[in-house]
């Protein structure tokens, strides 16, 4: 089973989840295992989904057209694993757990691969 939450949902439990804590903490209790690896595991989500969001904005706002591995892969004719070990060359970006690349850099590449056939 999975269940979703958007953003604003899973700040409203880590606020409860900190509220509990503290408490515990405040007044001797324990606190489980789970319910501290939860607060973190949702405050990791919010602050990884934050960094990606405020990176997509500044991207947008300055022009810069993202694309991901799969367009990447599709472009080029790679797999999508060849993306993921060659990414520095196309100078992607790790943003949370996805790479992400500038459209613009990916066309230059291909044309610049293209060139090389052409004249080999």
């Amino acid at each position: 089973m999975s269940v979703e939450l958007d953003t604003s949902e899973a700040q409203a439990i880590v606020q409860l989840l900190d509220g509990l804590i503290r408490e515990r903490a405040a007044q001797g209790g324990p606190t489980t295992h789970g319910m501290i690896a939860l607060w973190r595991r949702l405050d990791n989500a919010i602050t990884v989904s934050s960094r990606r969001q405020s990176e997509a904005l500044r991207l947008k706002e300055s022009g810069v057209s993202i694309v991901g591995t799969r367009w990447v892969a599709e472009h080029l004719g790679w797999t999508q694993r060849r993306v993921q070990r060659r990414y520095r060359d196309l100078h992607g970006q790790l943003v949370g757990d996805r790479l992400q690349f500038d459209e613009r850099t990916v066309r230059e590449y291909a044309k610049a691969l293209q060139d090389r056939e052409n004249r080999g």
